[in-house]
């Protein structure tokens, strides 16, 4: 009964670790696709204002880099989050279906 019981108490905490980790990553993309866009439109200036003789291009070059920084993040957040999706999918199934109950209101017409 012991051995039973831990192994629920562990089948427990793997699930609500699991869940913690998707929320954190649904957090970290909710972060990350506002400042994609905002570098995005940082680059656009900074490139406008290279091509109107305001700015060097050393200047759109820094922007690009942290754009792309940026996207990298970004990417890398989708990543885990789909690696964990498979990792949770795959626990799923290699814990088998579910024992089949009868349904004790069923009618039969």
């Amino acid at each position: 009964m012991a051995a039973y019981r831990q192994t629920v108490l562990t089948a427990m905490e793997e699930v609500e670790n699991g869940i913690t980790g998707f929320a954190s990553l649904e957090r970290a993309e909710i972060q990350a696709t506002p400042a994609c866009a905002v570098r995005n439109g940082l680059f656009d200036i900074a490139s406008d204002r290279y091509k109107g003789g305001v700015d060097t291009y050393l200047d759109v070059i820094t922007s690009e880099q942290t754009l792309l920084t940026n996207q990298r993040q970004a990417v890398q957040i989708q990543g885990q989050q789909f690696a964990n999706a498979f990792i949770w999918s795959r626990r799923l199934a290699e814990a088998g279906p579910m024992p089949h109950r009868k349904n004790r209101c069923a009618t039969n017409f």
